[in-house]
């Protein structure tokens, strides 16, 4: 028996409209209205598809490429700062952070949660270490960090100050963790 052609058309529909809000909206613009209105669907259809917001985020954002350090020309301590500066911004709304603490809870006791953020850290330590070899190259870097402590180091103190501590992130903060985690590798003496 196959599904209604209707009710695939609505659904990829829908899913489309998500991807698309995320990318040019962030993950706080994404309502079941607003997406009801991007996909030309009615909003109860939206909810009969995902009646949990969350599980709309979740399966829209696992199509969404995550930009934390993808290639570009700048140089490495620029970039870093620049991503940590728009993590900053998009954790700043509520719906991000709600989101994030869903998907870890839910990874504890789910597969398809738990594969979801392991392929989030698989991509954000591959793109590191990417960043990484060019930094050498062009001998910004000194040394070879771990790319994934040198992401814990980054990502950690933005996440937790801003979810864990309900604190600001001034660019002065961000700032000072990019120079603390490269500094042991931007020294040409070993």
């Amino acid at each position: 028996m196959s599904a209604d052609p209707r009710f695939t058309r609505s659904r990829e529909a829908i899913r489309r409209a998500v991807v698309e809000i995320i990318r040019s909206e962030g993950p706080d613009a994404v309502t079941h209205q607003h997406v009801a209105d991007r996909a030309g669907v009615g909003r109860a259809t939206v909810y009969r598809h995902w009646p949990n917001p969350f599980d709309l985020l979740f399966e829209a954002m696992q199509e969404v490429e995550l930009p934390f350090l993808e290639p570009a020309e700048a140089p490495v301590r620029e970039r870093l700062r620049a991503d940590l500066r728009r993590i900053r911004d998009d954790l700043a709304g509520p719906t991000l952070p709600r989101m994030i603490a869903n998907i870890i809870d839910r990874a504890q006791h789910e597969q398809q949660y738990r594969s979801h953020t392991e392929r989030i850290v698989n991509a954000a330590v591959a793109n590191m270490r990417t960043a990484v070899e060019r930094a050498l190259r062009l001998g910004e870097l000194h040394r070879t960090p771990d790319a994934d402590l040198l992401v814990s180091q980054l990502l950690g103190p933005v996440v937790f100050r801003r979810l864990v501590a309900d604190r600001p992130v001034t660019d002065d903060f961000i700032d000072q963790i990019v120079d603390g985690a490269l500094a042991p590798w931007t020294d040409p003496t070993p």
